[in-house]
């Protein structure tokens, strides 16, 4: 809805009126908020910015008529009342969406030598470690909604053969001619999230909700490349892509959050703002004693979110048409 007022009546001794917008609906012999607006400061003729609510919050009640003996004040009207079908996640999922998962593995010299038990690569008796927990947590579920259930892995911040030059963004593709990497730095982000976002470029040229991108970061260390990295998420915020970052080890990340923009939005140093939050970083210690599936749980919970939001901005609906709901007992035609 977007809804405006016309001469309002003055209340402020002093100045204008601040007033704000508010629905009701009446239910079991009550008066129920169903939403408020935001309040205009000192303006008789306001307009409110173009706002959404849930259908059922209206339903139940009934229209109202001013009371006799009111004294007007003013006029209220409703330029658009539209209503919207909401899509869930499920929705897009079962239309079709395939969810198309990355993984980048830091490879920086800090993590220490492989063959060392204290080193964040070494494989344990059983053979895992911190940066194959995570990636099993998060794999094993986010793979249900990839039909080829294939992945691309990188590494980043080693140095590669034959040239022993650093890369950032190397295939973890087991191929014989790429034996070994030599661990080193420094810890960039920037050349695997653009990667992906080429990727999530390329789908969203199809105007269609048919894929979603899901890169997974796995750094011991505090990103180095900071201004390159909030470029990237920035340009990524705009297509359908998600970026969750795990910190393992126990460096200290406090830096990193400022990636995962609760406070505000993301911005570069010249000022261009992400259109919304796509990060989602979480330390792995907080999970070291946790069953896997926690902190699977944890770092992909915005991912419905994020889908859906990014789809209902353009305006995409679910890729292959829903099946039509099955009608409830109270629902079914009467005889």
């Amino acid at each position: 809805m977007e809804v405006e007022a016309r001469n309002l009546d003055k209340k402020d001794f002093l100045g204008k009126s601040d007033p704000f917008l508010e629905f009701f609906r009446q239910g079991d012999g009550k008066w129920h908020l169903a939403y408020r607006s935001a309040v205009i400061k000192n303006n008789l003729n306001p307009t409110w910015k173009h706002f959404s609510v849930p259908l059922q919050h209206f339903r139940g009640g009934r229209p109202q008529h001013t009371h006799p003996g009111l004294q007007e004040s003013g006029a209220v009207l409703v330029k658009i009342c539209q209503v919207e079908t909401q899509y869930s996640f499920l929705d897009y999922v079962m239309g079709g969406c395939q969810i198309n998962f990355t993984v980048g593995m830091d490879f920086t010299g800090s993590n220490g030598d492989p063959s060392s038990p204290d080193s964040l690569h070494y494989l344990s008796p059983i053979g895992v470690n911190e940066y194959l927990i995570a990636l099993w947590s998060v794999g094993s579920v986010i793979q249900d909604y990839d039909s080829e259930k294939l992945f691309p892995a990188f590494g980043f911040g080693a140095q590669v053969p034959p040239d022993w030059q650093v890369s950032h963004e190397f295939a973890l593709n087991f191929n014989p001619t790429l034996p070994q990497v030599r661990l080193y730095g420094p810890t960039n982000f920037a050349p695997i999230i653009n990667h992906v976002a080429r990727l999530a470029t390329q789908a969203a040229h199809q105007r269609t909700a048919s894929q979603y991108f899901v890169l997974l970061l796995l750094t011991d260390g505090t990103v180095t490349d900071v201004e390159a990295t909030r470029e990237a998420v920035v340009r990524a915020s705009h297509l359908p892509m998600s970026v969750i970052i795990v910190g393992v080890g126990g460096a200290d990340f406090k830096a990193m959050e400022q990636l995962d923009a609760d406070r505000g939005p993301l911005q570069t140093r010249s000022g261009e703002a992400a259109a919304c939050d796509i990060v989602q970083f979480m330390p792995y210690c907080c999970f070291q004693n946790a069953p896997w599936e926690t902190l699977a749980q944890t770092v992909l919970a915005e991912v419905p979110t994020q889908l859906v939001s990014y789809f209902k901005a353009q305006g995409w609906a679910p890729f292959k048409p829903l099946p039509p709901a099955a009608k409830s007992p109270a629902q079914a035609p009467q005889v």
